[in-house]
């Protein structure tokens, strides 16, 4: 369960692609309030699993493409955030890093995490666990997906200290904003 976790927390997705922009964008740091949320929103999720709502999705699919358009919608939030939209307006949204609270909401609409979260049950938890077995699964996903996860917050932060000049901080903007939106197409067009 825990490589599972881990390996899976590694590949590309929405979660890894914005820690890569926040890192680069405010430092490891920023990235830590995200980190938590990601924990509370992957803790909920299992939550949410484990009392029956995936296997409702699974039952009415329209609820899981609304999803996946709610995630979408958020998605592009992160990329307008990363873009840095409203910089310079002080106080402006642009120049804060997301917080726990929106981090922990995007778990709950994030298609990847309920893919995630639907197959650790389905493959580690067995039939008829009651809660114990649940937390357990819930905190195993979790304290294997955050070194993975901080791995590309930390890239992030490599990746700023060698882009000197705001030239070269908004092109990496740029193309994480489209990174970040682009891990999302598969999931509406292909899924």
């Amino acid at each position: 369960m825990a490589v599972y976790s881990f390996v899976l927390a590694v590949t590309p997705g929405p979660n890894n692609t914005a820690l890569l922009a926040l890192g680069g964008r405010f430092g490891f740091r920023a990235t830590i309030p995200y980190l938590a949320g990601m924990a509370i929103g992957l803790v909920l999720l299992v939550g949410v699993m484990a009392l029956g709502l995936g296997a409702l999705l699974e039952l009415y699919p329209v609820g899981f493409k609304a999803l996946k358009y709610v995630a979408f919608a958020f998605v592009v939030y992160l990329a307008w955030r990363t873009l840095g939209v409203g910089k310079g307006n002080r106080g402006s949204e642009a120049d804060k890093p997301i917080t726990v609270w929106q981090s922990s909401i995007f778990q709950l609409v994030n298609p990847k995490a309920w893919i995630a979260t639907g197959t650790l049950i389905a493959a580690y938890v067995p039939e008829g666990t009651r809660v114990w077995g649940f937390a357990i699964a819930a905190m195993t996903f979790v304290i294997a997906t955050l070194p993975g996860a901080m791995i590309w917050a930390f890239a992030g932060q490599a990746v700023s200290f060698l882009l000197s000049g705001s030239r070269a901080h908004r092109i990496f903007s740029i193309v994480m904003a489209l990174a970040i939106v682009g891990t999302m197409i598969p999931v509406l067009f292909l899924g």
